[in-house]
């Protein structure tokens, strides 16, 4: 099995929008595959999520998806001053999570570190 690191020319990252071909992306989980065509622009229209897509350059077939979604992370008075923050008025702090992650199983079989690679 190949590196994707290897072919890493092979490939773009964009940001999902109406066009791609989506119904074509099959993961090796349906919930997965799913949500890319049912539900990723109307969440990316109505600013729940960004979903980010890993193309194949020379045929724009789907290789793999991120969805990035907002959240915050909490911290009690005591983790502030474990790291110094008690400076801070806030109780929660702005944080950025991968909501889905999912590469096509053509692609999965064919290449290792997809996953990693659109990460980063």
């Amino acid at each position: 099995m190949k590196n994707i690191v290897d072919d890493i020319d092979s490939f773009k990252l964009v940001e999902l929008s109406v066009g791609y071909r989506l119904a074509d992306f099959e993961s090796e989980f349906e919930e997965y595959s799913k949500f890319l065509y049912e539900d990723a622009i109307v969440l990316q229209d109505t600013a729940i999520s960004k979903t980010h897509l890993l193309l194949n350059k020379s045929n724009a077939d789907i290789v793999a998806y991120m969805t990035l979604v907002t959240d915050s992370i909490r911290l009690s008075n005591s983790e502030k001053e474990e790291h110094e923050m008690e400076d801070i008025v806030f109780g929660s702090f702005p944080a950025m999570k991968i909501g889905k992650l999912a590469a096509d199983l053509k692609y999965s079989q064919q290449y290792k570190g997809i996953g990693s690679f659109a990460n980063d």
